[in-house]
């Protein structure tokens, strides 16, 4: 359920509304207020030049986590799939086993 938040950024104060916690929206205020106060000491004339700025910084960390990500995925299914061969082979190797000490027609012994 979506709750509504009041925040202060750059002094302005918004109402958002979102499912995040009361955490997840502290952290997110902070990195953006972090961001936006840096960008107004390095040189940003304007609030809005500072505001596009952190967008574009951000948008930049965005893409580059989900290129991480896309990695991580790719690496994982390959483990995945390396794994699903050697619990293969071990299940192969243990019925070939199991079929040579039992063998398929018992020898009956007369008596």
């Amino acid at each position: 359920m979506k709750q509504s938040f009041e925040i202060t950024l750059a002094g302005q104060k918004i109402t958002v509304k979102t499912d995040a916690s009361d955490e997840a929206v502290r952290a997110i205020v902070s990195l953006v207020d972090d961001r936006l106060e840096r960008a107004q000491k390095g040189g940003a004339t304007t609030g809005q030049k500072a505001a596009l700025l952190v967008a574009l910084g951000l948008a930049e960390d965005v893409v580059s986590l989900e290129a991480k990500l896309a990695e991580l995925k790719r690496s994982v299914a390959d483990e995945a799939a390396k794994l699903s061969g050697t619990v293969a082979a071990i299940k192969t190797k243990k019925r070939r086993a199991a079929e040579t000490e039992s063998p398929a027609h018992p020898v009956k012994s007369e008596v």
